[in-house]
């Protein structure tokens, strides 16, 4: 069904959790939402705290407020903007080091 989302739980797993979802909800979620919904309370550690039930609940809850959000959600709601921010900035950071770590010694020179 376009309009549905499944949720798989699987135990054997890392991460626990996995979902699969039809085209119309494809377009309000893409598959980046949900792999980090994913890694976010599929994890073991994230299971252990709130229990295989606790962490179905609570990704269910995450879709169902991004569903009924006009344009959908692109990333999992819940962030802090400050994370976000720590986040963001950490990534650039990453990103300028290992741009300069590409640059060779001749390049420093002229």
């Amino acid at each position: 069904d376009p309009k549905s989302v499944v949720v798989v739980v699987d135990i054997s797993r890392g991460n626990v959790l996995n979902f699969n979802s039809g085209a119309q909800v494809a377009k309000l979620l893409p598959d980046r939402f949900f792999n980090e919904l994913t890694g976010r309370l599929g994890n073991l550690y994230a299971v252990r705290e709130e229990g295989e039930n606790g962490v179905v609940e609570e990704a269910v809850d995450k879709i169902e407020t991004c569903l009924r959000r006009e344009k959908g959600c692109y990333v999992v709601p819940g962030i802090g903007k400050d994370q976000y921010q720590l986040s963001l900035a950490a990534s650039c950071a990453g990103g300028l080091v290992f741009g300069a770590s590409l640059l060779t010694a001749s390049q420093f020179r002229s």
